[in-house]
């Protein structure tokens, strides 16, 4: 039964390869792959662009603004998706690919800035839970994906919340069921791959660092060390 990897990549303002921003998603689904991957790339489009998740159901937030409305100005307005069938010898070929649009924030944080959406399948005795956990970092960020709480600069409560909704738009209607399209967490370590489904989103208030995000120096300053007068 195949892997369908999407990757979703945001070309930022730079419009250059280096610069991208790259987020991965897994999905396991039990009929052949094909071109047509309509399914899975709404889940993920609709991730980042959707404003109303599913019903909030016990547990889960409500959603009243779209994961991308906290994006920084930085990150352009356009995101490419590719779906490709991890079976396939490399270097693969895409199977699909979609491009859309969406409304960043006016506003920057440092590009390194971002938000840790953490995800996890449910712990079995036996295995290495680290290898039942997954990550998706959001960001760049608008100033809007901040506040300050009791003097220490924390992730913004609305994003947050809108985040752990948003979520949901990856779960599909059959999630526990051995025969449909899931996310799942993917782990590939030392040739042995384990492909279990996700069973909960988390988001610490904590933001997160990714250096390669941020902009080379374009200038140097130095002093010389000469003794004080």
């Amino acid at each position: 039964m195949p892997t369908i990897r999407i990757q979703a990549s945001f070309e930022r303002d730079t419009f250059l390869p280096e610069d991208l921003v790259v987020n991965t998603f897994h999905f396991f689904q039990s009929d052949p792959p094909s071109g047509d991957l309509t399914d899975l790339f709404d889940r993920v489009q609709n991730f980042y662009i959707a404003s109303n998740a599913p019903s909030p159901g016990t547990g889960r937030p409500a959603q009243n603004a779209s994961v991308a409305s906290f994006f920084g100005a930085v990150m352009g307005t356009t995101c490419t998706l590719k779906g490709y069938n991890l079976a396939d010898a490399t270097p693969r070929v895409p199977l699909n690919t979609r491009i859309f649009n969406f409304v960043p924030s006016a506003t920057d944080l440092p590009e390194e800035v971002a938000c840790c959406l953490s995800y996890r399948a449910a712990l079995v005795s036996g295995e290495n839970a680290a290898r039942r956990r997954g990550r998706i970092y959001i960001g760049t960020l608008g100033q809007g994906a901040a506040e300050v709480i009791s003097g220490r600069v924390r992730v913004n409560a609305q994003l947050t919340n809108n985040l752990l909704a948003a979520s949901q738009q990856l779960i599909g209607p059959n999630q526990a069921s051995a025969d449909a399209r899931k996310f799942i967490v993917r782990s590939d370590v030392g040739g042995l791959v384990s492909t279990p489904a996700v069973a909960e989103f988390y988001v610490d208030n904590a933001l997160d660092t990714q250096r390669r995000r941020g902009p080379d120096a374009t200038q140097r300053f130095v002093v010389p060390a000469t003794p004080m007068a």
